[in-house]
């Protein structure tokens, strides 16, 4: 999920956002999986595991629809909820959804094509890396932030810190990613850079990974 908007979410209505977490955590992502289930559905209805009320429940169910994050429907076994809304999530929609129409000819690509994919995506996770390269990638600063459990916003102001040419000359800096880890621990360490102890705040800094189309994308000042 887009960092903004799950924030804002958590901000408006906690109840809600942990009703969320709980669906996606729950959401089918295979074909083996509930035959009662399509892709981006989860069963819902046992609100005591998450609020105190079914008005909790109800009032979190209708921001969510509003908000259009879910769609709901009634069946016999029980309601579902569906995650309607492809901006949010790092949900891989279309090739699930080709697994369910698609032929054996278009299933997949040949052992060697999909090599040579492998290859190209290696290649661009390693971009930034490069000592010639002191850029990093979007997918690369989450990381940096995740792995510390501490906010993305802390981790660009140190990444912008780490590029500044004079720090490079003064500190003899030629490699970004292990620079910008080692002094975002130290940031912590000196007590300079929060870390998130809540599960909530956690959470919701996994949820705010860059969207699969976003991740290799160079981020520059």
């Amino acid at each position: 999920m887009r960092n903004p908007e799950i924030i804002e979410l958590g901000k408006k209505r906690p109840t809600a956002l942990v009703l969320l977490l709980l669906i996606v955590n729950r959401a089918k992502n295979t074909e083996s999986g509930n035959p009662d289930l399509n892709i981006g559905e989860a069963f819902i209805g046992d609100w005591k595991i998450y609020c105190k009320s079914q008005r909790c429940y109800r009032d979190d169910k209708q921001l969510l629809a509003r908000w259009q994050i879910l769609t709901y429907r009634a069946t016999n076994k029980g309601t579902i909820a569906r995650l309607s809304n492809r901006d949010y999530f790092d949900v891989d929609w279309e090739n699930q959804t080709s697994k369910q129409t698609n032929n054996q000819t278009d299933n997949g690509r040949s052992k060697g094509e999909q090599q040579a994919t492998n290859i190209e995506i290696r290649n661009k996770k390693t971009q930034g890396k490069n000592l010639n390269e002191p850029f990093l990638t979007q997918e690369e600063l989450w990381k940096v932030a995740f792995d510390n459990k501490c906010s993305i916003e802390d981790v660009k102001r140190t990444y912008f810190s780490v590029l500044d040419e004079d720090n490079r000359e003064k500190y003899k800096i030629n490699k970004t990613y292990p620079t910008l880890k080692l002094w975002i621990m130290n940031g912590i360490s000196k007590k300079t850079i929060p870390i998130f102890n809540d599960s909530a705040e956690i959470e919701i800094l996994k949820f705010g990974r860059p969207l699969i189309e976003n991740r290799n994308k160079i981020y520059k000042p």
